[in-house]
């Protein structure tokens, strides 16, 4: 007798992440996305497909950087995005 043991879920998940720019930051989120959910899925994961995308936070830190506090001053930018993903993965149970 033939047992199924492809696991279909819908999920959510909350990530935060920082980058020098805006797409740099979402990019750190899908990469961390990846990690996170193949660290929380017991299986072997046949497919991840994230659904929908909710921007929940979207922060910019500027700071004024100087050589011996006193020459070439210039301005650098960090943002840093929260981001919620509602996201459907299918799994096989081991």
């Amino acid at each position: 007798m033939k047992e199924a043991n492809l696991v279909t879920e819908k999920k959510s998940m909350i990530i935060r992440e920082k980058g020098k720019t805006k797409k740099e930051a979402i990019g750190k989120i899908f990469a961390s996305f990846r990690k996170k959910v193949q660290n929380d899925t017991d299986g072997l994961i046949i497919k991840l497909e994230p659904l929908e995308t909710y921007i929940i936070e979207v922060m910019e830190e500027k700071k004024v950087e100087k050589f011996l506090e006193l020459f070439m001053p210039r301005e650098k930018t960090i943002y840093f995005i929260e981001l919620e993903i509602e996201y459907e993965i299918k799994y096989i149970k081991i």
